[in-house]
């Protein structure tokens, strides 16, 4: 007897609704679109924050991704009308990246204050060839401030002698901090022993004793606070003859001035005086 076929009922296939279809691409765009907006709104905010602070650099930097976020949206949108779409898409990057450089230039850029300290250095002391140590004011004076906090600098000569120390004078007047750079590149050595036993050696500790029993190139000089119209002396011990030598000073310092606070970059080099 033959065999019978077998018959197999029918497969079932999913019906797709092709209008659900449709509207998926246009929806994915949009979402997309949207997303992106919204974070060139971001960056517009930060960017505005930014420049009303001092970091310009920063600023264009938010400026660039918040360009590349416009025209990433842009793309989404424009997708949604393919006739049009590749002119639409190129004449809104033109717009978007001229309307950016509008906006850089048009931001008010904050002015970089110049700092109004007057810094001198005179010797006070035996000077010449044959010494081995010389001695040193070094005076800052806020005349034209009506006050100065935050003082932050650092001190070195021309030549980077060794500044042995350096004092407050008259001592504990401003409250004045100084204190030697450490210049020297910490290292660690680790020893393993019997029994797994580990020794471990750090170059601080030793860098740290040799800079106060023997100074520095570079000291810092901190002030928290200095009322108007006053100056700090500062008595500096050098290695070595400074008679033809200069301080440099640099640093940072805030002011309070009538017209509003301001942090004031000092970069100056004083010759040193007889």
């Amino acid at each position: 007897m033959p065999e019978m076929p077998e018959i197999l009922p029918p497969e079932s296939r999913e019906i797709v609704s092709a209008t659900s279809t449709k509207w998926r691409r246009p929806v994915a765009l949009g979402l997309s679109a949207a997303t992106c907006f919204g974070l060139v709104l971001w960056c517009l905010n930060q960017f505005l924050s930014l420049r009303g602070v001092v970091h310009v650099t920063a600023s264009r930097i938010v400026l660039a991704l918040g360009v590349v976020f416009a025209i990433l949206g842009w793309l989404s949108f424009t997708r949604l009308f393919p006739r049009k779409g590749n002119f639409c898409f190129w004449s809104g990057t033109a717009i978007v990246i001229l309307s950016a450089g509008l906006l850089d230039w048009w931001a008010p850029k904050p002015e970089s204050i110049k700092s109004v300290l007057v810094i001198g250095a005179y010797m006070d002391g035996a000077y010449g060839p044959g010494v081995n140590s010389s001695q040193l004011k070094l005076e800052i004076l806020n005349q034209p401030e009506e006050a100065v906090q935050n003082l932050d600098l650092t001190i070195s000569t021309a030549s980077n002698l060794r500044i042995r120390s350096v004092l407050n004078f008259p001592f504990g007047k401003h409250d004045c901090k100084s204190e030697p750079v450490n210049l020297f590149q910490n290292s660690r050595l680790t020893f393993r022993g019997a029994q797994d036993g580990r020794a471990t050696i750090d170059s601080r500790d030793e860098t740290e004793e040799y800079i106060r029993s023997h100074g520095s190139p570079q000291w810092k000089l901190v002030c928290p606070r200095l009322s108007g119209h006053t100056s700090i002396i500062f008595e500096v011990i050098v290695a070595g003859d400074v008679e033809k030598d200069s301080m440099r000073v640099s640093g940072t310092y805030e002011r309070i001035p009538s017209k509003g606070s301001g942090v004031v970059e000092v970069n100056s080099v004083v010759p040193i005086t007889k």
